[in-house]
């Protein structure tokens, strides 16, 4: 039966849309309203109502009923409606248009999967341009949706797909797209353009595509989703905000120019951000209390920072392009991540750590920023392999215990190669100091072991050092050897006031100071010698006897090696 009366239809909860999955785009449908029919708005309870309209067609999928070439202008409260039939049905070079609020454009429920293909419509000035509910397998393509609150919305559907429409919105109201709790929805070729970053939001959605479509000023929200893919979308998009999901990914991706994070992760879990474009951004990327993500082979250019972690735990960085303004990568209160295999520069911070456990910055390549790597109140951390050079400082250290810093290149440092500042059970072996002004500075730190490094053409190669202040620790019963110690400008090795019961040995210290005196000591007592086999250091400038050191302390290594140990 037809109801001409569209009030009897009454308010329709939930706003939202379907989609199909056919992956063939073709050009925009050009609708020409002077070649349409006039036509009041259609109204099909039952699938009889389609022959009460006289719509050509038999209803099967290869001869489907034709609602085509109408002009469906109303002030009523849907232009076309569809409810419970199980016909295949074609609504196709229709001009749909609202003239009242709260109207609907297009709007089908509970049909039997597979029968509805949208085609070639323009939908104009509705509340709600197209609304799908409960229905499945259905193809919506080559539309164009435009000044409406909501474009298209889908809700408890599967296996639909959405194809090479142009959704468009001036206002600041709704939403270009609208998903909620559903499956297998394909979204792809679409233009999507706004003036007020009104994108589309997917809710509580699983295996859903959002691929290859282009936006003009868009974001996007996407929430509680599972198995969910964004990718090889241009435009460029300002944001992708991924909440409480997980197995999700989000590639290929071009965005600029949002205030705030231009992706960010919330609670997600097993998602991936990998080889996107990102330029312009007060943060590139951005994930907060989400696990085993992985963040990878992405292109980060002029944000204010590129990449920020916090309260997230198993979190893999690598293989990132990084030009930031101020920080490169930051790592806040998140456990057992991994940051590797990175190009940064950064106007401040390459790599900050502060208050994790067990991370691990290994083998990025850091230059041109103020500072390589901080890392501030962390334990049980590496770091190695890294280059680091023109910077201020190659890394800074403080007050953190059971850090492990291995064969690192750290090189034309201005000020410290290494700041060691209240440290504590630090492993520092197999790097390259060269360049620096110090190569290793260490303020208050004890119970750290210095071997196996290189200090070459450095001002100092070492220097301790540990202030008579409130809250400062001394310096102390650190042991440094097995180090070489070449051609630093001022002495090889300084030691300065409360820094005591440090033990240095074999050591080889070639060609520093100008060929005077090659270490200094004005603290004391430390000890230049093993004092279990009575070793000490090489110097290449011994000839005889005891070597003495420069500096008030007096100190002395009693026991010279005649050959170098690390030859």
């Amino acid at each position: 039966m037809i109801l001409k009366n569209k009030y009897l239809i009454g308010s329709v909860g939930a706003v939202f849309v379907a989609i199909l999955i056919v992956a063939v785009t073709i050009p925009l449908f050009v609708i020409e309203p002077e070649r349409l029919v006039e036509h009041d708005p259609i109204i099909i309870w039952e699938d009889e109502d389609f022959e009460a309209y006289g719509f050509p067609g038999e209803g099967t999928q290869s001869s489907p009923y034709l609602i085509t070439n109408y002009n469906i202008t109303t002030a009523e409260n849907y232009a076309i409606y569809i409810l419970g039939t199980s016909k295949f049905f074609k609504i196709e070079n229709c001009l749909i248009q609202g003239l009242k609020t709260n109207s609907y454009g297009l709007y089908i429920e509970n049909i039997e999967e597979g029968t509805a293909s949208v085609l070639n419509n323009q939908i104009v000035n509705c509340s709600i341009g197209l609304n799908l509910v409960n229905s499945n397998n259905n193809l919506i393509l080559n539309n164009t949706f435009e000044l409406n609150t909501n474009s298209i919305a889908l809700e408890k559907c599967e296996r639909n797909s959405i194809i090479n429409n142009t959704l468009s919105k001036s206002d600041n109201e709704g939403s270009l797209l609208e998903i909620i709790d559903s499956r297998n929805t394909l979204i792809s070729d679409n233009t999507f353009e706004s003036i007020f970053h009104k994108g589309f939001k997917v809710l509580d959605s699983t295996k859903i595509s959002i691929i290859n479509n282009s936006f003009t000023n868009i974001g996007l929200t996407l929430e509680r989703l599972n198995f969910t893919t964004v990718s090889n979308n241009m435009g460029p998009l300002t944001k992708v905000r991924l909440i409480d999901s997980s197995h999700c990914n989000i590639t290929n991706n071009v965005l600029s120019s949002y205030a705030g994070s231009s992706i960010s992760l919330h609670g997600s879990i097993n998602c991936s951000v990998n080889s996107n474009l990102v330029k312009d951004s007060d943060q590139s990327i951005f994930l907060e209390m989400s696990f085993f993500c992985s963040v990878f082979d992405n292109i980060l250019e002029n944000s204010i920072q590129s990449i920020g972690i916090y309260e997230s735990v198993s979190i893999h960085i690598f293989n990132n392009t990084a030009n930031s303004i101020y920080n490169g990568v930051v790592l806040h209160k998140s456990d057992n991540c991994t940051i590797e295999t990175s190009i940064l520069s950064s106007g401040n911070i390459g790599i900050y750590l502060l208050d994790t456990f067990g991370s691990n910055v290994k083998s990025n390549h850091i230059f041109n920023s103020r500072m390589g790597i901080e890392v501030m109140t962390n334990s049980n951390f590496s770091i190695e392999y890294n280059k680091i050079f023109n910077t201020e400082t190659g890394i800074r250290c403080s007050v953190n215990a059971y850090g492990n810093i291995t064969n690192n290149l750290i090189a034309n440092s201005t000020e410290e190669g290494l700041d060691m500042d209240h440290c504590r059970y630090f492993n520092v072996n197999e790097n390259f100091f060269f360049g620096n002004y110090w190569g290793i500075f260490m303020l208050g730190s004890y119970f750290n072991l210095i071997t196996n490094n290189t200090f070459e053409q450095n001002f100092n190669g070492m220097y301790l050092f540990a202030p008579l202040a409130v809250g400062h620790k001394l310096t102390l019963n650190n042991t440094i050897q097995y180090n070489l110690f070449y051609n630093n400008t001022d002495y090889a090795i300084k030691i300065l006031n409360f820094s005591l019961n440090n033990t240095i040995s074999f050591n080889a210290f070639l060609s520093n100071n100008l060929g005077n005196t090659q270490a200094y000591d004005d603290s004391g007592p430390n000890e230049w010698f093993n004092a279990v086999t009575l070793m000490g250091n090489f110097w290449d400038d011994w000839i005889t006897g005891t070597y003495a050191l420069d500096g008030s302390a007096g100190s002395i290594d009693l026991y010279p090696l005649s050959t170098n140990p690390l030859s």
